[in-house]
């Protein structure tokens, strides 16, 4: 029988609704907060500070836990404009139809009172524009997004997960200091598939100009073992924080691994930010043309599915996202039937395995597997 070659891409926090990634560069927008403020996100981010955003909906039992811990308020307090002035919050109402009422806890659609007692502007979309054209989504209530004065997002994910005090402050650590030289070009993110089937491979990489001057030239260079193995140039006009993305020569044969991405410019001011490194899955080699999926989900299994692709990216096979959730406790596992599916032989196909919530199948709701 041939072959059949099957790599996994697999997406244990991800979702085909997740958040927006961290490493998304992100557009401006400006909101009107409950007491007629306007907000501009790249106002404040040119100032430096950190933008923290925690969006949430008023008769979201996780987002009132949350929101009980007082640990976003707390943050703002203490990081925020009358505390050291490294960060600004916003806490995002996203659900188009909560009222004013349900906000501030006497409406038909709330867990309680979300105003009394906080400091850091509320923004409410039901009477002000949506954010959602700066590049970032509303997939799940909390959501909370963190980004950098370079417009890039560093952390997003559920709001209690990310939102302690101290996870916050240490965010403010990562971010890169504002641009301050006419010269410093970064290494942004690797763009290039994390999984190869067989022969030619073609890395890429965005760059960005984390400098005060327009970038118009920059050098990518791609190792592997201390070898030069591909090579990619930028020539263009790229404003402050403007990003681009660098394909590279093919690498012929590629067997996978581990690659070493360094991107330079004339004049660099730094050179701490000119690396981006990646690691290539290369396809396992299957003696049969069946795989068996066995997928172990935790207390909340609706949450759970799976994909095959192949190399076209088209679904061939599909599962879950209708399982039961469990009833009875606070964690547990359930054992779903395994599923056999027939691939056509030799050719690459990817797995997948999904998340609705973002937050996996593990921990505090039970541990699953696949």
């Amino acid at each position: 029988m041939k072959k059949l070659l099957f790599s996994l891409a697999v997406l244990t926090g991800a979702a085909a609704y997740a958040q927006t990634p961290v490493g998304t560069v992100v557009n401006n927008f400006t909101l009107t907060d409950i007491n007629g403020n306007s907000h501009s996100l790249f106002n404040y981010l040119d100032q430096g500070k950190m933008v923290v955003i925690d969006v949430s909906a008023t008769w979201c039992g996780p987002c009132w836990s949350y929101h009980n811990t007082g640990a976003l308020n707390n943050f703002y307090n203490q990081y925020g404009p009358t505390g050291t002035n490294q960060a600004m919050v916003f806490f995002v109402e996203g659900d188009p139809s909560t009222t004013a009422a349900d906000l501030n806890g006497t409406g038909a659609n709330t867990q309680g009172d979300w105003v009394t007692g906080e400091n850091m502007p509320i923004i409410d979309l039901a009477t002000s524009a949506s954010f959602e054209n700066s590049g970032m989504s509303i997939d799940y209530f909390p959501e909370m997004y963190v980004i950098c004065p370079n417009r890039v997002i560093i952390a997003s994910g559920v709001a209690g997960s990310l939102g302690t005090v101290n996870n916050l402050a240490g965010y403010l650590g990562q971010c890169p200091p504002p641009a301050s030289n006419p010269a410093d070009v970064a290494a942004l993110n690797y763009l290039g598939s994390l999984t190869h089937c067989q022969g030619s491979y073609t890395p890429s990489v965005q760059i960005q100009n984390n400098g005060t001057s327009p970038l118009t030239a920059a050098t990518v260079t791609i190792t592997q073992g201390g070898n030069t193995v591909s090579t990619g140039t930028y020539s263009g006009n790229l404003a402050t924080y403007g990003t681009a993305n660098v394909t590279c020569t093919p690498i012929a044969n590629f067997t996978g691994g581990a690659l070493s991405v360094t991107v330079t410019t004339t004049g660099d001011a730094s050179a701490a930010n000119n690396n981006v490194n990646a690691t290539i899955a290369i396809a396992l080699t299957a003696a049969s043309q069946y795989v068996t999926v066995n997928i172990t989900t935790d207390y909340y299994a609706s949450e759970t599915s799976w994909n095959i692709k192949n190399s076209s990216g088209t679904v061939v096979a599909s599962g879950g996202g209708n399982w039961q959730d469990m009833t009875t406790g606070q964690a547990g596992q359930t054992v779903q039937t395994p599923v056999q599916v027939a691939l056509t032989p030799s050719q690459c196909y990817d797995f997948e395995i999904l998340d609705a919530y973002g937050d996996g199948i593990c921990c505090s709701y039970g541990n699953g597997a696949y």
